[in-house]
Formats: structure tokens, sequence, C-alpha cells
């Protein structure tokens, strides 16, 4: 087991780095299934051919963004050997955080005796 003191800063950096790029991305695929939804919803309403034709190409469009932004959250479930890594860190700081909370406690339980 690791301790506070062999943590590396760049691994932390790297984790949290990690969180925010699978943060983006869920943002970017509900940003598109949206976007996918407002499209459909106009094309309920469309009411000539014409503008139906176009609705349907911004629909095929829309269609296209939601599925790139799914195929680029699929990328991060093909890296299970990275997230057991950040699994195993995070489960290693949330040990490493409760024992120093212990300590911290006892300590100040011991201070307040003696006062």
């Amino acid at each position: 087991m690791q301790t506070l003191q062999n943590i590396e800063p760049e691994e932390v950096q790297d984790f949290f780095k990690h969180i925010c790029l699978v943060i983006n991305e869920h943002k970017e695929r509900e940003k598109a299934k949206d976007e996918l939804k407002k499209q459909i919803k106009k094309i309920k309403t469309a009411p000539k051919k014409w503008i139906l034709d176009k609705e349907v190409n911004e629909l095929h469009k829309t269609v296209g963004n939601v599925l790139h932004t799914e195929t680029k959250l699929l990328k991060y479930k093909d890296d299970t050997k990275l997230i057991k890594k950040l699994n195993g860190k995070i489960k290693f700081l949330e040990g490493r955080l409760a024992k120093i909370k212990r300590e911290k406690d006892k300590a100040l339980f011991e201070n307040r005796q003696q006062i």
C-alpha cells in the first residue's frame, strides 16, 4: 500500500484530468441528445414538403452528431486497465484519508482529555 508521501502529484493530476474529460464527454452527449429531440419535434410540426425535406436533412446531421458523441464515450469503456488503476488509487486515497481522520480525531480527544 502506498503512503501519502509516495503519491505522485502527476498521477493525481492525471486522475482528475480523466474525470474532467469523461464529464465533458457526457455533457456533450446529453447536448446532442437534446438537439436530436428538438429536431424530431420540428419534423413533427413541419407543414410542407419542402420544409420537411430541410428538417430531415437537419435531422440527419443531428443523428450523426449523437452517434459521434456516443463513439467518443465508447473509447473510455475500452480503457479498463486505466479504470482499474484509478479505482485502486481512489480506494487507497479514501483509506488514507480515513486513517488521517482517525488519527486527527484521536489527537483531538487526547488533547481534550489533558485540558
